[in-house]
């Protein structure tokens, strides 16, 4: 990896000829649980030389803080894979960080730049951008997310848990409706008897059985 006068555009990475993927070990509930390799970023950015970091890091981690559309489009205009690299040390995209400042129109345009695979990116611990947003409950961002790739209400972090379950865990209660009916009431082929006892139980200790349609659930647990 080189750069040329500090300009973004000179840079050169070295290819990727597979998937970076880890494996976890992780327990819940007290029972071991054997985890998926996680569906990491690319990870150049961060393994390169310090200038690449100084040079495109931080200018990319600042503007998707702030929601600072014209500074990203400085080097994404250029750089467009670069929403698929990671920028942090926690193996964090740019969507992992913007979902939480709610700059809405910063990720809607960088869901114009991704494509259905990218929004499945995880961090370290497994989290996808749409995990995070699920965790802070924010049901307007997870639907531009859903709208781009309707698969990541599915995808769980390291320890086998669902968007729906952190959500709970948090006492997001909008969140928690939404996923709820978004996922066929916890039908669907990635639910079994054990996530989906992890999610009402979590609903049981935050007082989210407000909702009839959980409560029904409940009985058949």
């Amino acid at each position: 990896m080189s750069t040329s006068n500090g300009n973004t555009d000179s840079i050169e990475l070295n290819p990727i000829h597979q998937q970076h993927q880890i494996n976890i070990e992780s327990t819940s509930h007290n029972q071991a649980s054997q985890s998926s390799p996680l569906n990491l970023p690319r990870l150049d950015l961060l393994n390169g030389e310090r200038d690449d970091f100084n040079t495109i890091c931080v200018p990319l981690y600042n503007a998707s803080t702030i929601g600072d559309l014209e500074a990203a489009k400085v080097i994404l205009d250029k750089r467009r894979e670069l929403v698929r690299f990671s920028i942090i040390e926690s193996y964090e995209t740019m969507l992992h960080i913007a979902v939480l400042s709610k700059s809405y129109k910063f990720v809607e345009y960088l869901m114009s730049l991704m494509t259905e695979e990218d929004i499945k990116l995880s961090n370290r611990n497994g989290e996808t951008a749409f995990y995070l947003v699920a965790r802070v409950g924010n049901v307007k961002m997870a639907h531009i997310l859903v709208k781009k790739n309707r698969g990541v209400i599915n995808i769980t972090d390291s320890q086998g848990r669902m968007p729906l379950h952190v959500a709970a865990l948090f006492g997001r209660r909008t969140m928690v409706q939404y996923l709820y009916d978004d996922s066929d009431k916890m039908s669907g082929g990635f639910w079994t008897h054990q996530n989906r006892s992890w999610v009402l139980e979590a609903c049981v200790e935050n007082w989210l059985y407000g909702q009839e349609s959980l409560a029904q659930d409940r009985k058949h647990v």
